[in-house]
């Protein structure tokens, strides 16, 4: 018994020491690439590899204490955790933009050619994709898993979030992503709401035992509001506040999906946090 506790003890400190060196590393690696991009004043040369310094500081950490990579979550885990990362992208941007169209706060321009659409929505959620295997990997695929093996679901969930969402900071105070409102106002919506998303990742991490749920979630996040529902949106002067990634209607899903996911805390605590156990908790979800 007292063997069984050092032990435990061992690998919640092992998983300490992984968050604290991968937290030390994205920051290492994320601020040579946000200066390279503040500097040029632009995304397109250095946004991958920004994304993808979540995934090489992560892939270090396992390595230095692991001497693995197999703690990432690679395995496929249950469908329905698949379509529902796919699926509450969908359904919270319809609703966020059915709002803005129906109450006139912007105005529907529909889609011109619906087969153009449906080829840039696929073409975009493949690269984003890869985009977002990049940033999941690290966050979800390291940084959750490790979080909760010395920590509750509740600061897992909220403390993923917030460096997470710090993460993305510079580039919108400086606003290379940001959108045409008052950056105190982005700033707390994007974080409220980034936080609910990072609730809802988490729970399906721990869950399901797998990084894809998040990976699909987060490319299809990121292609239906940068190639479908902005482009069939005529932006009026209140549109940002409600709408994009900054506005209030992200903010309040952000609200609603940590109490939805928070309530079902108990699915993913106990047993399934306790060191050494997250994996074969999973593999019986």
């Amino acid at each position: 018994m007292v063997s069984q506790e050092i032990s435990n003890q061992e690998k919640q400190k092992r998983a300490r020491s992984k968050v604290i060196l991968y937290v030390i590393l994205v920051a290492i690696f994320s601020s040579v690439f946000y200066y390279l991009i503040i500097a040029s004043q632009s995304l397109e040369t250095w946004v991958l590899p920004l994304m993808w310094s979540p995934a090489v500081a992560g892939l270090i950490a396992l390595l230095v204490y692991d001497r693995s990579i197999r703690g990432v979550g690679w395995r496929q885990g249950k469908v329905k955790y698949l379509v529902a990362g796919a699926a509450i992208p969908l359904i919270y941007w319809l609703v966020i933009y059915a709002v803005i169209w129906i109450f006139g706060w912007g105005e529907f321009v529909g889609f011109s050619d619906f087969t153009s659409l449906f080829k840039l929505a696929i073409s975009g959620i493949l690269i984003s994709i890869f985009l977002a295997l990049g940033e999941e990997i690290g966050w979800r695929g390291v940084l959750v898993p490790n979080l909760s093996k010395f920590t509750t679901f509740t600061l897992t969930a909220v403390i993923s979030g917030a460096i997470w969402g710090l993460w993305h900071y510079p580039l919108i105070v400086t606003r290379l992503y940001a959108a045409n409102t008052n950056i105190i106002y982005q700033l707390l919506c994007f974080s409220v709401g980034i936080i609910g998303v990072a609730t809802m990742l988490a729970w399906f991490r721990l869950r399901s035992g797998s990084v894809w749920p998040a990976v699909l979630f987060h490319a299809v996040h990121n292609t239906l509001i940068d190639s479908v529902f902005q482009n069939a949106t005529f932006d009026t002067d209140i549109t940002p506040y409600i709408g994009t990634e900054f506005g209030i209607g992200l903010a309040l899903t952000g609200i609603v999906l940590f109490l939805i996911f928070w309530t079902r805390r108990a699915a993913v605590e106990g047993d399934q946090t306790a060191p050494g156990k997250l994996e074969s908790a999973a593999q019986t979800a």
